[in-house]
């Protein structure tokens, strides 16, 4: 008997698989030392760093490392700037709940000093 999936799942299932074949195509474009740019995001791309002397942390020794392809990642200027403008928009909106609630507290702050002028008055 076939399982039926509910559209959550199907949704889920599918966004999975496809995320799983872009990642399997940018592994392999990568690995080839293609470059991969996404408009309004930024590029990754590969370097390869030559063999270079390191030291071996626990014997102090110097020894000679791989040289090995390393993945770089350059943002573009538009991923920058939302980034930089959210960041304002956020300030912003905090900002402007801080001036919400002073207000908020003033007006419960009346009214409890109408509340007890009125008790005091009885």
């Amino acid at each position: 008997m076939p399982m039926s999936l509910t559209k959550a799942q199907l949704v889920k299932k599918i966004s999975s698989e496809i995320l799983a074949t872009l990642l399997s195509i940018f592994t392999a474009e990568l690995a080839k030392g293609e470059s991969i740019s996404i408009r309004g995001f930024g590029k990754f791309y590969t370097i390869n760093q030559t063999a270079r002397k390191i030291k071996h942390p626990s014997t102090g020794q110097l020894i000679l490392s791989n040289q090995k392809k390393i993945i770089k990642f350059k943002y573009f200027k538009s991923l920058r700037k939302e980034l930089n403008d959210f960041e304002f928009y956020l300030e912003e909106f905090e900002r402007q709940n801080k001036i919400i609630l002073r207000q908020l507290f003033d007006i419960i702050e009346s009214a409890e000093d109408y509340v007890e002028e009125e008790y005091e008055a009885d």
